[in-house]
């Protein structure tokens, strides 16, 4: 079993939980809490003790326990890479298998069971803000995931610090994102049928919100892997 710690390095060969591991889990869950039960359930047809709404609490619940499986995994894996000084510790499939089973039965069991049996049936901004609350689950998961690995990698391994990002990294993305909401929403789509707002726009804009993160996990992977490349490269020569 991992101990906790708080602020204190980890000792030697001994893996412990921090507290700092669990801020992007903080991150999701206080928000959502506050949002659906303060204020969107109140003013909906869920107000009330119902099956969208426990289960709503069951799926912040799971995604807690999924959160802590995930650390779990990395903990565990730094265990055994500890007794090889030359692994650098990475992201490896195995860590995202907790995210996958949850995002796999929290989908199936919502839109599959709960929402086609109730008041919220179909697509609106209820049903549609589950898949919301799903999508930054699986963020935070991923941010807890390499917040982790990053803190190790900061006292263990100093010459593997990933470069900081900076704006200009994303400007190839900011030209792709006002060129294609500008032709998109300014000029293609209200001079079509699905002018206006529904889940086609929407689809489209949560596309564009794909790309974004996806550019940005890409940009943010590289300048992980810069430093060490680049000292193999110098001991090389």
């Amino acid at each position: 079993m991992f101990k906790w710690q708080r602020n204190q390095a980890c000792p030697v060969g001994t893996p412990c939980m921090k507290f700092s591991y669990f801020y992007p889990l903080l991150g999701f869950t206080l928000p959502t809490i506050l949002i659906s039960y303060g204020i969107a359930i109140p003013q909906s047809c869920l107000a009330g003790i119902n099956p969208p709404t426990v289960g709503l609490g069951i799926f912040i619940v799971a995604a807690c326990v999924t959160y802590w499986l995930g650390i779990h995994l990395v903990l565990r894996d730094l265990a055994a890479d500890s007794l090889n000084p030359s692994k650098i510790p990475v992201l490896r499939l195995r860590h995202l298998i907790p995210l996958f089973i949850f995002i796999f039965l929290a989908g199936l069991i919502a839109y599959g069971f709960i929402i086609p049996r109730s008041c919220i049936a179909g697509i609106n901004e209820h049903s549609f803000g589950f898949g919301i609350a799903l999508f930054f689950a699986a963020i935070c998961y991923i941010e807890g995931v390499q917040r982790t690995l990053r803190k190790v990698l900061g006292h263990d391994h100093v010459d593997a610090i990933p470069v900081p990002l900076t704006l200009n990294h994303f400007y190839p993305l900011l030209i792709f994102l006002v060129t294609t909401v500008v032709i998109g929403y300014g000029a293609v789509i209200p001079k079509s049928c699905i002018a206006g707002w529904n889940e086609l726009t929407i689809g489209f804009g949560l596309a564009l919100l794909g790309a974004s993160i996806a550019y940005w996990q890409g940009v943010r992977m590289a300048l992980r892997e810069r430093k060490p490349m680049r000292k193999e490269h110098n001991e090389a020569s």
